[in-house]
């Protein structure tokens, strides 16, 4: 069981009952970091994720202002405020600039 996210996504086809706990990764697992988090904890969170079969992993760092972003298949993508998220396997057409998560 892959552990808890600050935020997830699942696709509603993925859902059986909206009542109950999701069996397994969500599609989308989203990541803030604190202050106190610790950065290998953190990389173990993201290959839990990946491995229990999560689409993307999202690392948000607020006080550098980067997102990082995990697949499957590709290695991390890093992110400034001047870019724009997108998840074209998961949410083909969603783009959102990284400043708006940061704001």
């Amino acid at each position: 069981m892959p552990p808890w996210s600050d935020v997830s996504l699942v696709r509603k086809s993925r859902l059986q009952d909206p009542d109950e706990y999701l069996d397994g990764a969500p599609d989308l697992a989203i990541e803030i970091v604190s202050p106190g988090d610790d950065a290998s904890d953190l990389r173990e969170k993201v290959k839990q994720y990946l491995d229990a079969g999560a689409l993307a992993v999202c690392v948000v760092y607020p006080r550098t202002e980067l997102v990082e972003i995990y697949t499957p298949v590709n290695t991390a993508r890093i992110l400034g405020i001047e870019d724009t998220l997108d998840a074209p396997e998961l949410l083909p057409g969603f783009k959102l600039p990284v400043r708006a998560i940061l704001q």
